[in-house]
């Protein structure tokens, strides 16, 4: 309850300050930590685990540069993601989301990924490029049911380096 406490606070001050003066986020803040501090108190761990979700969100999309010991793995792609949201049904039949190292998912799972990022969020399907020309080339690859990225892009890797 604390939380729908801080966002009615907010919301409040947001609409007193709509009539007719500024206020940044910063200075809303400010007010908000100083005319609610034990609201903010009571908030606070609801607070830190939205704050850390979204750092951990931005990390998560940050793209591929090496992976330790696998070298230029991922060289040949641009914008591969270094983890994607997996999505399954917990033991309780909910809906979850769990993050997975790009090169621990399967083809399926990047596969579904591209697909609700692409569709379900109307994102521009050339931002993901890389993944889908990635994705292709691990399925021309081959490999044994649940696969993973990683496993068969060293397999091409392997395959080019053996036919040079």
């Amino acid at each position: 309850m604390s939380l729908l406490e801080v966002r009615t606070a907010i919301n409040t001050m947001i609409n007193s300050a709509a009539n007719g003066s500024d206020i940044s986020t910063k200075a809303l803040i400010d007010a908000l930590r100083k005319g609610h501090a034990a609201l903010i108190s009571a908030a606070r761990s609801e607070l830190e685990t939205i704050a850390l979700t979204k750092i951990v969100n931005e990390v998560a999309r940050r793209r591929v540069r090496e992976v330790p010991g696998q070298g230029e793995l991922f060289g040949g792609y641009s914008g591969i993601w270094q983890t994607i949201a997996v999505k399954s049904r917990g033991p309780d039949g909910k809906l979850r989301y769990d993050r997975k190292a790009i090169n621990d998912a399967t083809p399926e799972e990047v596969e579904a990924w591209l697909q609700e990022h692409t569709q379900a969020r109307r994102t521009r399907p050339e931002k993901f490029a890389g993944m889908r020309r990635m994705l292709e080339d691990v399925r021309n690859v081959g490999g044994a049911n649940g696969a993973t990225i990683g496993s068969l892009l060293a397999e091409k890797r392997r395959l080019e380096l053996g036919a040079e």
